[in-house]
């Protein structure tokens, strides 16, 4: 059971990176048609700003599981890797701890933020709803709040087995 809800995990963070790095490409030529409409063919577009902004939140939230399940983001180990594994281990437990602690918060945030601007808009001529670009932050977050949960698991099984001796 433990496998089936790891692999579920996995592969639902996998597609949120996919829906992630989508958002990226799209963002870059969003970006390139932006200067040309506006450098060239003198024609800004006022929803290219909004969209852009929406882009940027999403690849953000959208990649950030993924990035946590990989051990992809920028850690500083001077210190960790010159100690023993069990304080490796324990500093790891407490860390992923502390990125749950926030990673929560941010999803109960953010489901807030995302009830309190349902039917808003956004402030420029093209109006688009704010609903989407919130609602993306909680998303993100709850699959964030997943991996630690699996990460901090993992961490606690190495812990007690090497308790005990195994």
């Amino acid at each position: 059971m433990r496998r089936l809800l790891g692999d579920f995990l996995e592969k639902g963070v996998r597609a949120l990176a996919l829906a992630g790095g989508i958002a990226l490409v799209l963002l870059a030529l969003l970006t390139v048609y932006i200067v040309i409409m506006r450098y060239v063919v003198r024609m800004p577009q006022a929803w290219a700003f909004d969209i852009s902004l929406f882009m940027q939140i999403g690849l953000i939230f959208l990649g950030g599981a993924y990035t946590m399940l990989e051990d992809g983001h920028v850690r500083v180990d001077l210190i960790l890797v010159s100690l023993p594994e069990r304080a490796r281990l324990v500093i790891n437990t407490i860390t992923m701890t502390m990125v749950f602690i926030f990673s929560a918060i941010l999803t109960w945030k953010g489901i807030q933020q995302t009830l309190a601007n349902w039917g808003h808009y956004t402030d420029s001529t093209t109006r688009f709803p704010l609903f989407p670009s919130y609602a993306v932050i909680p998303f993100g977050a709850f699959f964030l709040c997943m991996v630690c949960i699996s990460k901090i698991g993992g961490y606690l099984l190495v812990l007690i087995k090497s308790k005990r001796g195994d």
